[in-house]
């Protein structure tokens, strides 16, 4: 397995926002039931949709630009469109599936890792 800090990220210089971190963290915690890992979505609520919406939320108005983020979900509804509706139907309930228990799988991966640094460090786990 890949070590977490090799993961593969990609960072986006959006500007400044005035949010504070109160109305942050009331943020995710209403987002938290919506991007929660049993409504997980390949298809239509997915890492995609979450950082479209927090975007939003951090910089209304303005957001992920559109050109950075529009090809992305284009492209996930462009594949479903171009499949007959019985594959549709099979292919979200398989790949939802396995998408979610993927998700869960790497968040506990994640968490884990956190936790164990934490403590190495001998700070707060932050759960």
């Amino acid at each position: 397995m890949m070590p977490p800090d090799q993961y593969p990220q990609v960072t986006f210089d959006l500007g400044v926002s005035e949010v504070d971190d109160a109305e942050i963290d009331a943020w995710l915690k209403t987002a938290e039931a919506k991007f929660a890992p049993e409504n997980y979505d390949l298809w239509k609520r997915n890492c995609n949709h979450f950082a479209q919406d927090f975007a939003e939320f951090l910089l209304p108005g303005t957001g992920f630009p559109a050109p950075l983020m529009t090809p992305v979900l284009d492209f996930t509804d462009s594949m479903l469109d171009n499949l007959p509706e019985w594959r549709r139907a099979m292919g979200d309930v398989f790949m939802n599936q396995l998408s979610r228990t993927v998700v869960v799988s790497w968040g506990r991966v994640l968490r884990n890792e956190k936790e164990r640094k934490a403590e190495a460090l001998g700070l707060d786990k932050g759960k």
